[in-house]
Protein backbone atom coordinates (compact mmCIF):
# COMPACT_ATOMS: atom_id res chain seq x y z
CA UNK A 1 0.00 0.00 0.00
CA UNK A 2 2.87 2.38 0.76
CA UNK A 3 4.58 1.93 -2.91
CA UNK A 4 4.37 4.66 -4.82
CA UNK A 5 5.64 4.25 -8.65
CA UNK A 6 8.25 6.47 -10.10
CA UNK A 7 7.19 8.96 -12.73
CA UNK A 8 8.86 6.94 -15.54
CA UNK A 9 7.01 3.61 -14.76
CA UNK A 10 4.06 5.71 -14.79
CA UNK A 11 5.04 6.57 -17.83
CA UNK A 12 6.16 3.34 -19.16
CA UNK A 13 2.44 1.90 -18.23
CA UNK A 14 1.22 4.15 -20.12
CA UNK A 15 2.48 3.45 -23.02
CA UNK A 16 2.00 -0.11 -22.75
CA UNK A 17 -1.76 0.68 -22.27
CA UNK A 18 -1.79 2.76 -25.23
CA UNK A 19 -0.17 -0.47 -27.07
CA UNK A 20 -3.43 -2.14 -25.41
CA UNK A 21 -5.92 0.42 -26.88
CA UNK A 22 -4.39 0.25 -30.61
CA UNK A 23 -5.16 -3.57 -30.46
CA UNK A 24 -8.14 -3.06 -29.20
CA UNK A 25 -9.17 -0.76 -32.43
CA UNK A 26 -7.72 -3.12 -34.36
CA UNK A 27 -9.62 -5.95 -32.95
CA UNK A 28 -13.09 -3.91 -32.39
CA UNK A 29 -13.28 -1.03 -35.53
CA UNK A 30 -16.69 -0.14 -34.73
CA UNK A 31 -15.66 0.94 -31.05
CA UNK A 32 -15.56 4.90 -31.26
CA UNK A 33 -13.54 5.21 -28.43
CA UNK A 34 -11.47 1.93 -27.28
CA UNK A 35 -9.54 3.45 -24.23
CA UNK A 36 -13.08 2.13 -22.25
CA UNK A 37 -12.82 -1.26 -23.30
CA UNK A 38 -9.17 -1.16 -23.28
CA UNK A 39 -9.00 -0.46 -19.57
CA UNK A 40 -11.56 -2.79 -19.11
CA UNK A 41 -9.43 -5.56 -20.73
CA UNK A 42 -6.19 -4.28 -18.86
CA UNK A 43 -8.51 -4.45 -15.66
CA UNK A 44 -9.91 -8.07 -16.36
CA UNK A 45 -5.87 -9.40 -17.18
CA UNK A 46 -4.14 -7.58 -13.58
CA UNK A 47 -7.01 -9.26 -11.78
CA UNK A 48 -6.82 -13.05 -13.42
CA UNK A 49 -3.30 -12.82 -13.15
CA UNK A 50 -3.11 -11.63 -9.36
CA UNK A 51 -6.16 -14.52 -8.66
CA UNK A 52 -3.78 -17.06 -9.94
CA UNK A 53 -0.38 -16.14 -8.40
CA UNK A 54 -2.51 -15.89 -5.05
CA UNK A 55 -4.06 -18.93 -5.20
CA UNK A 56 -0.46 -20.84 -6.14
CA UNK A 57 1.60 -18.66 -3.12
CA UNK A 58 -0.80 -19.42 -0.51
CA UNK A 59 -1.49 -22.59 -1.23
CA UNK A 60 -5.25 -22.04 -1.77
CA UNK A 61 -7.27 -24.27 -4.01
CA UNK A 62 -7.47 -23.25 -7.25
CA UNK A 63 -11.15 -23.54 -8.74
CA UNK A 64 -12.13 -26.07 -11.48
CA UNK A 65 -11.49 -23.54 -14.30
CA UNK A 66 -8.37 -22.08 -13.31
CA UNK A 67 -6.70 -25.63 -12.85
CA UNK A 68 -4.76 -27.02 -16.01
CA UNK A 69 -2.15 -24.90 -18.23
CA UNK A 70 -2.76 -20.86 -17.49
CA UNK A 71 -1.42 -19.54 -20.59
CA UNK A 72 -4.71 -21.56 -22.24
CA UNK A 73 -7.26 -20.88 -19.56
CA UNK A 74 -5.68 -16.97 -19.53
CA UNK A 75 -5.80 -16.79 -23.51
CA UNK A 76 -9.53 -18.38 -22.86
CA UNK A 77 -10.56 -15.40 -20.69
CA UNK A 78 -9.18 -12.74 -23.01
CA UNK A 79 -10.49 -13.76 -25.88
CA UNK A 80 -13.88 -14.37 -24.51
CA UNK A 81 -14.01 -10.72 -23.29
CA UNK A 82 -12.36 -9.36 -26.43
CA UNK A 83 -15.26 -11.13 -28.40
CA UNK A 84 -17.62 -9.26 -26.00
CA UNK A 85 -16.59 -6.22 -26.49
CA UNK A 86 -19.14 -3.42 -27.88
CA UNK A 87 -21.97 -5.44 -27.61
CA UNK A 88 -25.32 -4.35 -26.76
CA UNK A 89 -26.63 -6.90 -23.34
Amino acid sequence: PDFVPSDDSRMAGLKTFEMLAERIAEWQPHLADPAPDAHLVWATMHGLVTIELMHRRWGGPLVAHLQGDPEQNYARAMNTLIAGLGKNP
